[in-house]
């Protein structure tokens, strides 16, 4: 108990960060309410003052002085579920009438495609055609301008005319969790319009505006130099954390490596740039004044993360840097637990979902980690072997981060790379070089001097490393299934274990931690709900027929030729498209099939195929009129033949 007190004394926001995240929690599972956060906080009360009541003397309060901390949680938990329900985004259900809706709201960002422009609206009001008008408080949708500029700028006030449609997965993909994904966020619709559905009424100057308009001044000083479109679009994702400019295959290439993360503005990407602007403030130490080099390093730091959007991660590395430049200008002694705490009530203060984004689970989850496990795997004498002691540091850190968040990204992302240790060895370190060399490759292009020396390491220093993660990558991916069961028996695990190790060496605390960890290994089956490789879907796509085939952990794409008859066969499927008059059948066609794929150029009917095929399943391809389709629905059903419709039924899936 008394290491436990210690511990809590020293961290003093670890009760307060942990009931706060609780409440959110309770109030997303529940929907308590303002009222029951309110009855939360009067229990908290209540608890204080008996314990006040019953602590006559200073023997009975010492002996109260663990209680403390049972009102403590109460109330932050109650103060938790309050600014929850406070920021809980509204969720209207729009009635499917096929009449557009006209909604007013202000831009809160805006991403530029070459398919068109994309934007998140927050709505303050929806008219619908018979002008009954409904005000919202947290609405937002997702806004995509088809093939063109929405002609709009952050912060400003329009009026969009379209039909909000809820978010889901794609029905032509196996890859899910883009609805939880968008949902984490507060946004449950979407809306595509043209250009012409796009009003400007106004405009409202917001920080975000502000803050959008240096990045976007940025990433056209990029833009203007001499580098590769392809270095370009990494350098804006890595220094401005933009990843709508980058490129899909490098992002699929990174991801398949493990270092998926470093394309992500991370406390990581905080720490070079800090690397950077402190050694460029070397010279206040010849002052006198480290102190306050450090106090400049970490406002402009705050500044970068503000130019790049505020996100989580920043936020949370820009707090626990100033905690931290704080206490060593007072001389103090820095705990990094307690300025992970307080990071976090803070980021969770300003925005309660972010509990629920995943970059905010695993920038906590890999602080704690390496806080709690790193330097107790820690050999070497970093006097004796300096060079040797940063090596093995890397080593460890990469090891020790993915050992404690590995469970969180394959439940989001259902893979695991085998290749992320060496994969983080030559990255890692690749990564603080090359932006160096980037900023100064920028600032001498904005003084007029383009150094070919520089645009060459950045151009092929970025093609050297695309090349060795796909070498890397290739094969070295697991696909794994991992529940909700198993993400917690982890983390309870790691609690456990990080408690036996740094409070207090009780070996029944390591033993519990061992078992969690080992039964979340057993329940987690490798193959369970993962859809094996030969699956495909039949697209429910208009403008082209195709099957979406699974290979691995990618998707392959493969398009019947239009206008004829044509043959695909898919581990041992055979599937026939027919998209044109049957006026005589080529040898080379094959009768037996299991899917028989009728198209707008087919004019027949359902008996003629009859006597040209033998199938076991027809499906009917979106660019059959819809007459034309009833009636071969009506004719399938009549001769008892399984029929599919993509344009009624959605897409068709064939699971191994």
């Amino acid at each position: 108990m008394e290491d436990l007190e210690r511990t809590l004394r020293v961290n003093s926001l670890a009760v307060p960060a942990i009931a706060f995240s609780t409440g959110i929690l309770l109030n997303l599972s529940v929907n308590c309410g303002v009222v029951a956060g309110f009855l939360f906080i009067v229990a908290a009360v209540c608890i204080y003052l008996t314990i006040i009541h019953n602590s006559k003397d200073a023997v009975t309060a010492y002996r109260f002085r663990m209680t403390h901390y049972v009102w403590v949680f109460v109330c932050f938990a109650g103060a938790g579920i309050i600014i929850s329900d406070l920021h809980a985004p509204d969720d209207p259900e729009f009635k499917e009438s096929g009449t557009p809706l006209f909604m007013t709201g202000i831009i809160r960002d805006i991403s530029e495609t070459t398919t068109g422009d994309s934007f998140v609206l927050d709505v303050k009001k929806i008219t619908d055609s018979v002008d009954i008008e409904r005000e919202y408080r947290n609405l937002t949708l997702s806004i995509k301008v088809s093939n063109s500029d929405c002609g709009a700028d952050i912060g400003d006030i329009v009026i969009i005319s379209g039909i909000p449609l809820r978010i889901q997965d794609n029905p032509n993909s196996f890859i899910s969790g883009y609805g939880r994904y968008m949902a984490s966020r507060g946004i449950y619709y979407r809306c595509n319009i043209t250009s012409d559905n796009i009003k400007v009424a106004g405009h409202e100057e917001t920080l975000s505006g502000l803050s959008r308009r240096i990045c976007h001044r940025i990433e056209q000083v990029i833009e203007e130099t001499s580098l590769s479109k392809h270095t370009q679009n990494f350098l804006i994702t890595v220094l401005l954390g933009d990843r709508s400019y980058l490129d899909s295959s490098l992002r699929e290439v990174f991801s398949n490596a493990g270092v998926a993360h470093l394309l992500a503005l991370s406390g990581m990407h905080m720490g070079i740039i800090g690397g950077i602007i402190l050694f460029l403030l070397y010279p206040f130490n010849f002052a006198g004044r480290y102190k306050l080099r450090i106090l400049i390093a970490a406002l402009l730091l705050w500044g970068y993360s503000f130019i790049t959007g505020m996100a989580p991660s920043t936020v949370r590395a820009c707090v626990m840097i100033s905690f931290a430049a704080i206490a060593m200008t007072l001389e103090r002694k820095r705990f990094v637990f307690n300025s992970l705490f307080g990071a976090s009530m803070i980021i969770l203060m300003m925005s309660p979902y972010s509990l629920l984004d995943i970059g905010f689970q695993l920038s906590f989850i890999c602080v704690a980690s390496l806080a709690s496990f790193a330097r107790h795997i820690s050999f070497l004498d970093q006097r004796r072997h300096p060079y040797l002691h940063k090596f093995y540091g890397l080593l460890t850190a990469t090891v020790v981060a993915t050992f404690g968040s590995w469970v969180i990204s394959a439940y989001y992302f259902n893979t695991f790379p085998l290749a992320f240790l060496p994969a983080n060895i030559i990255a890692i370190p690749f990564l603080p070089i090359y932006i160096s060399i980037a900023l100064l490759y920028i600032l001498m292009s904005i003084l007029g001097f383009d150094i070919e020396f520089l645009r060459y390491a950045l151009d092929h220093g970025l093609s050297v490393l695309q090349r060795f993660l796909s070498w890397i990558s290739t094969g070295n991916t697991m696909e794994i299934n991992v529940g909700y069961n198993a993400v917690v028996l982890w983390f309870l695990g790691l609690l456990l274990l990080g408690l036996f190790l740094n409070v207090k060496r009780w070996k029944p605390l390591l033993y519990c931690s061992l078992s969690a960890l080992t039964v979340c290994c057993l329940v987690i089956n490798a193959d369970a709900g993962i859809i094996r490789n030969g699956s495909f879907i039949l697209a429910d796509t208009y403008h082209e027929i195709s099957a979406v085939v699974k290979r691995g952990v990618k998707e392959e794409n493969i398009k019947f030729e239009r206008g004829v008859i044509s043959h695909l066969l898919i581990n041992d499927v055979s599937i026939i498209s027919i998209d044109c008059p049957i006026d005589f059948l080529d040898k080379k066609y094959s009768r037996d099939c299991d899917y028989l794929i009728i198209a707008g150029g087919y004019k027949g009917n359902i008996k003629e195929l009859s006597r040209y095929f033998n199938y076991k399943r027809i499906v009917i391809h979106p660019t059959v009129r819809k007459s034309r389709e009833l009636k071969y629905l009506s004719d399938a059903q009549c001769d008892g033949i399984s029929c599919h419709s993509l344009r009624l039924h959605k897409s068709l899936r064939h699971l191994k």
